[in-house]
């Protein structure tokens, strides 16, 4: 299954690599999941600094 991981524009980090690699654990950064169905909602909050979004996953 695949994931979407949304990033604000600028985000430098590794978590893609991290991923990929094995090593580190990258699913502390997640702060939240939502579906597919909750785009709209996913993209809102990954934009918004108050809601301390470091890393929005959307599940299919």
């Amino acid at each position: 299954m695949s994931r979407l991981l949304l990033r604000r524009h600028g985000d430098e980090s590794n978590t893609e690599a991290l991923l990929e690699s094995g090593k580190g654990n990258v699913e502390r950064l997640v702060t939240h999941v939502f579906s597919l169905g909750d785009f709209n909602r996913a993209v809102a909050v990954q934009g918004d600094p108050a809601a301390g979004a470091l890393k929005v996953i959307i599940n299919p």
